[in-house]
């Protein structure tokens, strides 16, 4: 099976900000003068947690990539739960294998 790009696709250079998470994260938090990681890098290792970004690189055998807004917008779902005290991941950025794909999607939290 071929897949061809329709003219509504974006032109590949336009695909180009797309990161993994980890590029995102290095260049949001680099290392301090003594190599170690910012204690803001938490928010990126909870972001991890919450969206399976290391199962969606174990299934894909590569990184979920994300634009920079989908990156900001997920280091801000770990960080924002609801009145509940759920944590819901953002869409975009939850792994392509996750459970919780439908769910997101919808807006809603599976256990």
């Amino acid at each position: 099976m071929s897949v061809t790009a329709k003219a509504s696709d974006p032109p590949v250079a336009a695909k180009a900000d797309l990161r993994s998470p980890d590029e995102w994260a290095a260049q949001q938090f680099p290392l301090s003068k003594n190599g170690r990681l910012p204690l803001e890098f938490a928010h990126h290792m909870t972001a991890a947690a919450l969206h399976e970004w290391a199962d969606h690189r174990t299934h894909a055998g590569a990184p979920k990539l994300l634009s920079a807004e989908d990156y900001a917008a997920a280091l801000m779902a770990a960080q924002t739960p609801d009145k509940q005290g759920n944590y819901t991941p953002h869409g975009p950025a939850l792994s392509d294998f996750s459970s919780r794909k439908t769910s997101a999607a919808k807006g809603t939290q599976q256990p």
